[in-house]
């Protein structure tokens, strides 16, 4: 049996990948859309991203992925990011959903989340 793997750029890579998230917009108000973007580095290329907010994975693809928050409150982003040698980095951003200009109706159902 022949096994085939993918051959390693540097064996001696010990660095991770930079890795930096941005989410649009900022502040969104509960039940709108928010984009969320890696931005990932390595000379050795980027094995595979993944994202999460508040622990529930998201479908990435081209390193963006969308969210709509569903209460008011705080929501913790985790991005992990390895490179073809499996050095890896997480990187964490939060972000903040509120009450939009409805008057309340568009979140905040079941409890707000502080």
């Amino acid at each position: 049996v022949r096994r085939t793997e993918a051959p390693r750029v540097a064996h001696d890579d010990v660095d991770p990948p930079v890795v930096g998230v941005v989410v649009a917009p900022e502040t969104p108000a509960t039940g709108q859309p928010v984009d969320i973007r890696v931005n990932a580095q390595d000379p050795s290329g980027i094995a595979y991203i993944e994202l999460s907010v508040d622990g529930v994975e998201l479908n990435v693809v081209n390193g963006a992925a969308r969210f709509t928050p569903d209460q008011d409150g705080r929501y913790e982003v985790l991005a992990v990011v390895s490179d073809n040698n499996g050095n890896k980095t997480a990187e964490r951003v939060s972000f903040h959903a509120h009450r939009g200009a409805d008057g309340g109706r568009s979140g905040c159902r079941g409890g707000c989340r502080r």
